[in-house]
């Protein structure tokens, strides 16, 4: 029997890449979920492995072929090769493509902390479209798959079910939105 599994980082799955392979993959994933009456609004890719750039136009590809925003925000601290991932959102902009402007992932932060870190988080969010790649997860299975980030992600949940983070917004005049607008306009200028 054969295992598939994801690299435990993105220097091995680099050492691995075989990019063609991994585009036959990623389109087969997305049409899989197509065919299952999912219609998918963006495409992301763990860990950032699509910011690679043996994977860059791929994933702008992806978002042309079918009509599915590639997550590729316009300020981002953590690109692969920054000159190569600077080069392919200024295409997306001067195609007039929407781009995402910022960034922002799961806190982690002690119990004690999480109210008042994603408060922070909130009350300094600049102006522009912020993609928040969260990874709320009720207690349960997620303390054996990964007992170290289990506290972060399950204190996260708490958090956003308890409507505080929507509060806040709410007070801020901070405006949620889901991909399904931005895909609008991705599928309009595409």
């Amino acid at each position: 029997m054969r295992m598939a599994f994801f690299w435990r980082d993105v220097a091995s799955l680099r050492r691995h890449l075989v990019p063609e392979a991994a585009e036959a993959e990623l389109r087969a994933q997305i049409e899989r979920a197509q065919a299952a009456g999912i219609e998918p609004t963006h495409i992301d890719a763990h860990m950032a492995t699509a910011m690679l750039p043996e994977l860059l136009d791929c994933h702008v590809r992806l978002g042309r072929d079918y009509g599915v925003v590639p997550v590729l925000p316009r300020k981002i601290r953590f690109a692969p090769e920054p000159q190569s991932y600077g080069a392919t959102v200024a295409v997306l902009d001067r195609a007039e493509l929407p781009v995402v402007d910022y960034i922002r992932a799961t806190l982690p932060v002690a119990a004690d902390a999480v109210e008042s870190g994603y408060r922070k988080l909130v009350e300094e969010l600049p102006a522009g479209v912020t993609h928040f790649a969260l990874h709320c997860t009720a207690p349960g299975d997620i303390e054996a798959i990964t007992p170290q980030h289990a506290p972060w992600r399950t204190n996260e949940y708490a958090l956003f079910a308890s409507g505080a983070v929507r509060e806040w917004c709410e007070a801020m005049g901070i405006v949620p939105i889901g991909y399904r607008e931005i895909q609008r306009l991705w599928r309009q200028t595409r």
